[in-house]
């Protein structure tokens, strides 16, 4: 039989996810990214020896993403896809509430506490 990637007899050929019988070779190649990939992850306080707090953003070659914020004792994780239209505004819009509600919890606590305070 001939491989369906690159038309050689082979004796050995496997299916690949698309139902197409290609040979060892090409289904060793790498898989070319449908989607620019994203991986960024973080610790949301650099030196502290009290916070293990951190981010992670991914946006994966198949177009779907995961979000998470978590510390030592919980987190949050956003999944979703970017595939269509409809998901790619969903994402931007969980993204931009998340944004606004730290923000606003953030402007709440420099505005009602100071480190003098607590001296």
């Amino acid at each position: 039989m001939k491989c369906a990637v690159c038309g050689q007899e082979a004796t050995t050929l496997t299916m690949n996810a698309q139902g197409a019988y290609v040979c060892a070779v090409c289904l060793a190649l790498p898989k070319p990214a449908k989607h620019p990939v994203y991986n960024k992850k973080g610790f949301l306080v650099d030196d502290s020896i009290l916070s293990m707090a951190s981010y992670h953003a991914k946006l994966f070659p198949d177009g779907t993403y995961m979000f998470r914020i978590h510390d030592c004792n919980g987190g949050i994780r956003l999944r979703g896809d970017l595939n269509n239209e409809k998901e790619v505004k969903e994402a931007i819009e969980k993204l931009r509430v998340l944004e606004d509600a730290l923000r606003s919890f953030r402007a709440h606590i420099e505005r009602h506490y100071t480190i003098i305070e607590f001296a």
